[in-house]
């Protein structure tokens, strides 16, 4: 009998904090689930870290070296589960994470949504928690452009992401690639629990100090909003969210001691949408 969820786990030289990522689906309150583990392509213990656990429900899977959007595919193509969700190797679920979702999935039952939970963002260094808001815009697409909504928040029935797999190109805000995708098969539910435990540290791809993570950003998005129809977001909005990414670029640039490059992005964010911020945007484009 096929479960109820399919989680998608990719991972890359992580075995030494992958244990807890699949103890926190092996403590799920709702237990049908099957675990594809996707190994890109490691070279450490990956493999045997994953047979320790000795469980039916999980699965390994080894792929030479292609980066996580491929061995997301690889795992939903695997995948015999009704709805497929997603884990990052350095994040957790909360115990009642799977259980809230099949809640709110039988409470609409007979229609057809991608349910996206809020999630908290955890900081060990720091010892602080934050919850994870979503911002809701006047549409879907806005929406899922007004946050950054990680594959680990949300589950999409089969089907639908059976047809819409992550884009292999694409390396930064590849999920927000696929999610403007999706919800043109099905509409979005926000589910008002933070179950995702989502693990802030220095190797996190979109940490602004040691990544440029918002220039990749900035291409992605200007790459969806080629392929959406004139009608599907006003250019305002497009110059809203592209001045964000100009100033998480700023960021960057600060944090490693490239003054002039930082300056610049400032003076982007204010030329792109000077209504955003614009008082902080002056004081860090004047200041020495």
């Amino acid at each position: 009998m096929s479960p109820f969820f399919s989680i998608i786990l990719p991972t890359y030289n992580r075995a030494h904090i992958l244990p807890k990522a699949i103890e926190s689906l092996l403590k799920q309150q709702f237990e049908d689930w099957e675990l594809i583990v996707v190994d890109d392509g490691s070279l450490d213990n990956t493999k045997e870290v994953v047979e320790a656990f000795d469980e039916p429900r999980i699965q390994y899977v080894y792929q030479e070296n292609a980066e996580r959007s491929a061995a997301r595919n690889n795992g939903i193509g695997l995948a015999k589960g009704q709805y497929i969700g997603f884990l990052d190797s350095d994040d957790q679920f909360h115990e009642k994470h799977l259980e809230g979702l099949y809640r709110a999935i039988n409470e609409h039952e007979g229609k057809e949504f991608i349910y996206v939970i809020k999630g908290l963002a955890i900081n060990e260094a720091l010892k602080t928690e934050a919850k994870i808001h979503l911002k809701e815009g006047k549409s879907d697409i806005e929406t899922v452009l007004l946050n950054s909504i990680t594959p680990g928040q949300f589950v999409v029935p089969a089907p639908i992401m059976k047809e819409c797999l992550f884009d292999k190109d694409i390396r930064i805000s590849e999920d927000t690639e696929v999610l403007v995708r999706l919800i043109q098969k099905a509409k979005l539910k926000i589910i008002d629990q933070y179950t995702l435990h989502y693990y802030q540290h220095e190797d996190n791809s979109v940490n602004t100090d040691k990544y440029n993570a918002f220039w990749d950003r900035k291409n992605t998005l200007e790459y969806i909003f080629k392929q959406l129809s004139s009608n599907s977001l006003s250019k305002s909005f497009q110059r809203m969210i592209l001045s964000n990414c100009y100033f998480g670029i700023y960021r960057y640039h600060k944090a490693q001691g490239n003054k002039f490059q930082a300056k610049w992005n400032i003076f982007l964010a204010i030329f792109k949408y000077p209504r955003l911020r614009l008082k902080e945007k002056v004081h860090l484009l004047f200041k020495g």
